[in-house]
């Protein structure tokens, strides 16, 4: 396993382990640090309301679909590199 760390002052640096991690999606980051920080568990509508707010309901969900998949991307990179430098 390997820990999380993110920097949210000035721009955003997020480690995963010893790697950095590059999120390419700007509201895939904004939806990580988001959650990061909630004191209790947000719904796909709110984060959908709060980004995409003048979008089609189905439009604004895949657009959250995508987000997300993007960071779980990102996070895969880093966690090979991870394993890359370990051997």
């Amino acid at each position: 396993m390997y820990t999380l760390r993110l920097n949210v002052m000035g721009h955003l640096r997020l480690y995963y382990g010893e790697s950095l991690c590059e999120i390419e999606s700007r509201k895939g980051a904004a939806v990580l640090i988001y959650s990061s920080f909630a004191l209790r568990p947000i719904s796909r509508t709110y984060f959908c309301d709060l980004l995409w707010p003048n979008t089609e309901d189905k439009k604004a969900r895949q657009n959250l679909t995508d987000a997300i998949y993007s960071v779980k991307q990102s996070l895969r990179k880093a966690q090979a590199l991870n394993q890359a430098t370990r051997h």
